[in-house]
Order: structure tokens, then sequence, then C-alpha cells
């Protein structure tokens, strides 16, 4: 959509309801591209989920309130480990267990997600790697935690190696309902799956790419024989 005024000026109160007026087209963006290939899953709160990689990576979860403020994800892994993710939506203070600090409401200290689009509905990602740590919310990334930059009280075993599955494969999930201190946390409505299937696009994308390499090969040959015959 595009949008103009006569005088290419906005006072403050257009610039603000543009802005939610934009941040709403985009929550409905994602909200409709999740449903359309990925299945919504209802949440219950300390119950253990069953984790298969290729029909729900990246984790995919939904929360609609801000209230209780802190939300934690625990993993556990093949290996006997265990791992957390928590962060508070008062401060945005985040936490990967036995990788970073667990300061989340000190000012100025600890890590924190950055650039956090408005809520209070917000779909978040997270995803891992061989040398990293991600999560996202509404499409933006605002976390990336790179390994390596682990506290030194941390071992590579309990932070690198653990949450990259080195150490074990990740086998179930779960949102906590209470805190260590018997606090009430916040947690997902919904998180989603998917069939694992590709959809018609991405298989139409791979066969393009797979029938132009093919393509190329025989090009090659054919120019190699080219100049053979030249030489000759």
């Amino acid at each position: 959509a595009v949008v103009s005024t006569q005088s290419g000026h906005y006072g403050r109160g257009q610039f603000s309801e543009m802005k939610t007026v934009s941040c709403l087209l985009v929550l409905f963006v994602l909200s409709h591209s999740v449903e359309g290939k990925w299945n919504a899953q209802a949440v219950v709160a300390n119950e253990k989920y069953s984790y298969e990689k290729q029909e729900m990576f990246p984790l995919r979860f939904k929360t609609v309130t801000a209230s209780p403020s802190q939300m934690w994800v625990t993993f556990y892994y093949s290996s006997g480990s265990w791992g957390q993710l928590r962060w508070s939506e008062s401060t945005w203070g985040v936490e990967l267990y036995a990788c970073t600090d667990d300061k989340l409401y000190t000012t100025g200290a600890g890590d924190k997600f950055t650039d956090v689009p408005e809520g209070p509905d917000r779909i978040w990602e997270v995803s891992w790697g061989d040398k990293e740590f991600s999560v996202s919310c509404n499409g933006n990334n605002v976390w990336n935690f790179k390994y390596e930059n682990r506290l030194s009280k941390f071992s590579e075993n309990c932070c690198d190696r653990k949450y990259s599955e080195q150490r074990g494969s990740l086998r179930t999930f779960k949102f906590n309902k209470t805190g260590a201190s018997g606090e009430i946390l916040n947690f997902p409505t919904e998180y989603y799956t998917n069939d694992g299937k590709e959809d018609k696009k991405d298989r139409k994308d791979k066969k393009d790419k797979k029938d132009k390499k093919k393509k190329d090969k025989k090009d090659k040959k054919k120019d190699k024989k080219k100049n053979n015959a030249v030489q000759i």
C-alpha cells in the first residue's frame, strides 16, 4: 500500500498512527504466513513436548500478553543434560543457562534483546547452530549469542556442545509455568509445527536450480569438445 499526502509532511499523531498500522500489517502478514505453512498447537504450561527437527526448526511460538514478565523455555537432550532460555519483557534481559549471566533486571548488565517489535501479540523464533544461538520476534532478529562469548566459569561442554546438539540431540522441551522460587511465569498460547514437506515454490526453486546445474554442465562439455576439435 502506498500512503501519500499533499504536503508530504506528517504530524506526530499521523506518524504514530502510521507506525501502529505498519506494525499491525507486519504482524498480520507474519501470523498468516505462519498459519499458512505451520500448524498451531495449543500450549499447556509445564507439559513436555517431543521435538522433531524437520517439523519444528526453528522453534516457533506465540505470546499474547507481557504479564507476568518472565518467560522460560526448557530444553531436554538425549545426553541427559538440560538447557534453558529465559527473558524478562520488562527489561528485555535474557539468559541462556550455563552460557550467560542471570541478571535479567540489572540495568546495563547482562545480555539483552534489542529492537523488539511492539506487542502484545508476538511470534517468537528460537534457532541454534554450531556457532551461535538466536532469537527473532515478528520477523526481527532480537538476539544473537556466539558460544565463544560464554562466561569463563562455564565449560564448552555445558554451553557450546550442548546447545549445538553435539553432545546429544534435543528430545523434548517445555514452557515453564513457575520459576525457581515458585513465581508465576508467562507462557505462549501456542507453538507451531509443520509436516516437514516443502511447498510448491520451494520444490520448483530446487528443480530450477538442479536443471540449471545440469544445463551448465552440458554446456561446459560442449565447449570442451569444440575447443578440442579446434586444437586438432
